[in-house]
């Protein structure tokens, strides 16, 4: 595959991808879209003026970054865009086992007249920052090999009416509707809270959350603080983990137990609506214990099937993370810059689209793209470079080929010929 051959087929690819869209908006409305994803493919960034420069128009520069930006303060529209995008990955997502929340921040450290700014916690810095807070739902594949954007809302407390709980489970169950029943949201510690486990139990979403030490629940009619009940729980079953440290994979062995507890109401310690639920113990051999509550299907009845189910979504978990880093690094999503909210949450929701196409749309078409000589994206030689994680890649390629193109080329009309023609000599007549 050359060059020129793989820039056609990301912009078909798109113009196919955006086309489904017209089920859900108007043509301008379609036409604004097409233009902020292809913008935001071919420049990288989130800046108005790049990606209008993007599109190559004919009119003042200007004028498009005005156009675009009108259009970016549509109120509602971020909901809509999510709307469309379940529709678009409806597919991909029914093919999903697991569901993957997590809420991570877009940081402002330097701004201080944003709309909506507010202080909001930086966990890689471990301190709070100016910002937003930002909740993204994903989908992985049976084969855990395919990363599926489903969701994502940008929100700042200060500016809505709704608590973050309440943004939770809007996201979780709006992606629910279109997954089969038995798929298993994965949530980390930040989620063990009260108010996700009463309304996800009652709306019959199963669930894996890691719990924290000061969570007590219901074992055999009395309350007990988990991290006790964990250390204690006979652990029969070995199971063996791989995990990133310092660019090397390594191998982690644990020793896991399992048993039936039950969510207590909040005021009195009988199990909420009966409900019986796993309560996991991990413990990684020369480390500590992991502990975690987790809802699965009926069909799941077994200690060693909970534990192996259990063991397997936590482990997806890591990869939600790496998409949060692959957006902000790629796009810059963290210099992202609008003088209103609604707006902010819109372009969010947009970005959050164009993601969805590059890792459902073109994925397939990664590993031929990379081995352009041209590119010399492999910078080791080696394969193993488009086996893991190869999103990285595949945006540097996006970004190469579209670079040079412009979205409203016009083209020139071929000459009709048409051999079929009767000619008809009329002066004999």
């Amino acid at each position: 595959m050359n060059t020129t051959t793989a820039t056609q087929l990301i912009q078909s690819n798109l113009s196919r991808y955006t086309n489904r869209l017209h089920f859900f908006f108007s043509k301008p409305k379609v036409k604004f879209i097409q233009h902020m994803l292809f913008g935001m493919l071919a420049s990288g960034k989130v800046y108005l003026s790049e990606i209008g420069r993007s599109l190559g128009e004919s009119i003042p520069l200007k004028k498009t970054t005005e156009r675009l930006s009108r259009n970016l303060g549509q109120e509602g529209f971020a909901d809509e865009l999510m709307e469309a995008n379940l529709f678009l990955q409806k597919r991909n997502l029914r093919r999903c086992n697991f569901l993957i929340y997590d809420g991570s921040d877009i940081e402002k450290v330097y701004a201080q007249k944003m709309p909506g700014l507010a202080r909001v916690w930086n966990g890689s810095k471990k301190k709070t920052t100016n910002g937003y807070w930002w909740s993204n739902i994903i989908g992985i594949s049976g084969d855990g090999r395919s990363i599926i954007p489903a969701y994502s809302e940008l929100y700042s407390l200060d500016m809505e009416s709704s608590s973050e709980n309440q943004k939770i489970l809007k996201g979780i169950k709006a992606v629910h509707k279109v997954c089969h029943r038995d798929v298993i949201t994965v949530i980390d510690r930040g989620g063990d809270r009260r108010k996700l486990y009463e309304p996800l139990l009652d709306a019959g979403i199963y669930f894996i959350t890691r719990l924290t030490k000061k969570r007590n629940i219901l074992y055999r009619g009395k309350l007990q603080n988990v991290q006790r009940l964990a250390q204690k729980m006979d652990k029969p079953v070995t199971l063996t983990g791989v995990s990133k440290k310092n660019n090397r994979w390594v191998r982690n062995t644990y020793q896991g137990g399992a048993c039936r507890v039950s969510l207590p109401y909040e005021n009195d310690n009988r199990p909420y609506k009966g409900n019986s639920i796993w309560l996991i113990s991990l413990h990684r051999q020369g480390g500590g214990y992991s502990f975690f509550l987790a809802s699965l299907p009926d069909s799941i009845q077994t200690l060693q099937d909970a534990l192996m189910k259990v063991f397997e979504g936590y482990g997806h978990r890591w990869k939600i993370e790496e998409v949060h880093r692959q957006i902000k690094q790629d796009y810059h999503l963290e210099e992202i810059c609008v003088r209103r909210y609604e707006a902010l949450k819109n372009f969010i929701a947009l970005v959050f689209v164009m993601v969805g196409f590059l890792f459902t749309k073109l994925k397939p078409l990664g590993h031929n793209m990379t081995l352009l000589s041209r590119l010399n994206l492999l910078y080791r030689r080696k394969l193993k470079e488009i086996s893991g994680f190869i999103y990285y890649k595949l945006a540097a390629i996006v970004r190469i080929c579209l670079s040079g193109t412009r979205k409203n080329r016009k083209r020139t009309p071929r000459n009709a010929v048409n051999s079929l023609q009767l000619i008809l000599n009329l002066d004999s007549y």
